[in-house]
């Protein structure tokens, strides 16, 4: 086939019940001149089998099949290197797209010279489903926005994570060297939030088009039911860090990574067994002293409160504070997150 005008990837693990009528749901798109790159994680069960009877029929699947089991982070990468199109999307095995979601997303990314694409997400439920987790399922897939917007530091609190409901250029993909942490759970929040610090704006599309189906056994069950995989939250927000630093945007970002690290560390420690919590901080506090976080963040309740081990900041705290600069030449104090910076009377 000629060059690909989108390529996606859909990692797949042990969804025989369900990755035909993933791939049908791509094979069937209105746009034409789609490479689907399948990588089979090592499955123990039928699902090789039934994505190579896909290839053989379609020209424009690609199948691999990795020697062994390891996870949907190295999938994807290995996704990524074998990707032919200008735009790169991701489905997962067991989810499906909307027959217009190649065309709206690449029409999308096309008119608007965006350098990333959200679609709304349509969550459905394969377990059973109480009241209140379709509502917090709604209001965190809910886009906030519509058409296009300048990438800002208050975009990052109002988008989801996922990868899967997002159209990227693969130009900022290679560029900024972006890839899926191996290893690690929660390796979308990494990517998503890595590939938005390298963007200058982004185009909402307020359309469902992604079929997420929430099972038994999700990552995301797995934080909330069993918790020792919410550790993997702050080593996501390590990454992130060393990324912006690698790219040179602590300083574009010096309001934003403060908040998101409080906000992943009282996540993590929340949702982690007692005995991990105390690992929890002093990975954490260990980060902070490495990076030198304190020097670098001199106003941050945020990176001093994960540090003290105090993640949750008192009603007056975030109203207001009084602290010496971390060279002693200046009192900081902080009204309503407003920092001014004062010169002390030291003796001589």
């Amino acid at each position: 086939m000629d060059r690909a005008k989108v390529s996606v990837i859909v990692p797949a693990y042990n969804c025989e019940s369900y990755i035909g009528a993933t791939l049908g749901s791509l094979l069937a798109q209105t746009l034409q001149g789609v490479q689907i790159i399948c990588v089979d994680d090592c499955s123990t069960d039928k699902t090789p089998e039934i994505i190579a009877q896909k290839a053989r029929q379609n020209e424009n699947i690609v199948f691999i099949r990795l020697p062994q089991n390891r996870g949907v982070a190295c999938a994807r990468n290995e996704g990524l290197k074998h990707a032919s199109a200008e735009f790169i999307m991701f489905c997962d095995g067991d989810d499906q797209y909307h027959e217009d979601m190649f065309r709206q997303m690449y029409e999308a990314m096309l008119s608007s010279g965006a350098d990333l694409a959200a679609a709304q997400a349509e969550v459905r439920y394969d377990i059973p489903a109480t009241d209140e987790l379709k509502k917090a399922d709604e209001k965190y897939f809910a886009l906030k926005y519509s058409g296009m917007r300048r990438v800002s530091e208050g975009l990052f609190h109002k988008i989801d994570a996922h990868c899967t409901n997002k159209i990227f250029k693969k130009s900022i993909i290679d560029e900024y060297q972006i890839s899926f942490p191996e290893g690690l759970l929660y390796e979308d929040l990494y990517f998503t939030m890595a590939y938005l610090a390298a963007s200058k704006n982004m185009f909402f599309l307020k359309r469902p088009l992604y079929f997420y189906y929430r099972r038994k056994g999700s990552i995301m069950s797995k934080t909330f039911e069993d918790g020792r995989t919410a550790i993997d939250h702050i080593f996501i927000m390590f990454r992130l860090y060393d990324f912006l630093d690698r790219i040179s945007a602590v300083r574009k970002y010096s309001g934003l990574f403060p908040k998101l690290f409080l906000s992943y560390y009282n996540l993590a420690v929340r949702f982690s067994p007692k005995d991990a919590r105390q690992k929890i901080w002093q990975t954490s506090r260990d980060f902070i002293i490495e990076r030198g976080l304190l020097k670098k963040f001199r106003n941050s309740l945020r990176i001093k409160s994960i540090y003290e081990n105090r993640p949750n900041l008192t009603f007056a705290e975030k109203i207001f504070s009084a602290k010496n600069s971390w060279d002693l030449k200046y009192k900081i104090i902080t009204i309503f997150g407003l920092g001014i910076k004062v010169r002390r009377n030291l003796k001589k």
